[in-house]
């Protein structure tokens, strides 16, 4: 067949899609409130979060003012390694799991640099 459109020919559009997905999913994602990204470029494989101590709540009378709590932070070094999972689909897994498991395993891909 003559004039088909291939991965080839939409490589500019990649990069675009992939942003845009990325995007997509940052705000409409649940979790994302939920947690705190620490970039590490330009850092080496170290970075260093804070710890804040836990705080405790307590019963508060009527024509009562608050009193100060002190929070002290402490940090922690976390440093970042390399992992990776390999898992190989057989032609037996597949048929047996009774629906395309195959490509369902290839859509989840996991990256960390």
């Amino acid at each position: 067949m003559a004039n088909e459109t291939t991965s080839s020919t939409l490589s500019e559009l990649f990069t675009n899609i992939t942003q845009e997905a990325i995007f997509t999913f940052q705000e409409t994602s649940v979790m994302r409130p939920l947690v705190t990204t620490y970039p590490i470029v330009g850092s080496g494989k170290t970075v260093e979060v804070p710890v804040y101590p836990a705080i405790t709540a307590s019963a508060v009378n009527e024509a009562t003012d608050l009193s100060n709590t002190a929070v002290n932070p402490t940090s922690q070094t976390i440093t970042a390694s390399e992992v990776g999972v390999m898992t190989s689909l057989t032609d037996l897994g597949r048929d047996a799991a009774g629906r395309n498991v195959g490509a369902d395993i290839g859509i989840i891909r996991f990256s960390y640099c």
